[in-house]
């Protein structure tokens, strides 16, 4: 995204967006913080913007690129990086705090022909399960078509 002059005089001169680009740099907000009001501060101007997902990845490839190519010394790098392993620190808190979702499953399962054994059903459950990356918690009980329990072999 290329700026006019007189976007880029805008910018420059938005109190706003000195004030959170200095606690930014200051620690006193995280990276998605900074790139929201960032976009705000954009929409604000008429400026287009292309929301992107955060890569701190890339961001850490730019950074040693910078370095490399003599744009920043030794003394910048080092803080740029202190705020890069911030943020992902941040980010890894954020997900951490984020309270998960899931799925409660209150069913019955019945074949089309025939009985379906408790001990090979949930095999395959877990197995489906566990091929998706999921985790199950709960109970599994034997039932007849009446919705009765049914005690199978060992069970007690």
């Amino acid at each position: 995204m290329a700026l006019t002059d007189a976007q880029l005089d805008l910018l420059m001169e938005d109190e706003e967006l000195q004030k959170f680009s200095k606690d930014y740099f200051d620690y006193k907000i995280s990276y998605r913080d900074y790139r929201a009001k960032m976009d705000e501060t954009y929409r604000k101007y008429g400026i287009e913007v292309k929301n992107k997902p955060i890569n701190h990845a890339k961001r850490l490839e730019l950074l040693e690129e910078l370095l490399a190519e003599g744009d920043i010394n030794q003394a910048e790098y080092e803080k740029k990086l202190k705020r890069i392993k911030q943020d992902i620190k941040d980010d890894s808190y954020s997900l951490a705090k984020k309270k998960q979702l899931g799925i409660e499953i209150d069913g019955c399962v019945f074949a089309d022909n025939g009985d379906i054994d408790l001990d090979n059903f949930i095999e395959k459950f877990i197995e489906f399960i566990e091929d998706n990356g999921w985790h199950f918690g709960g109970g599994t009980n034997q039932i007849d078509s009446d919705g009765n329990m049914v005690k199978t072999e060992g069970a007690e």
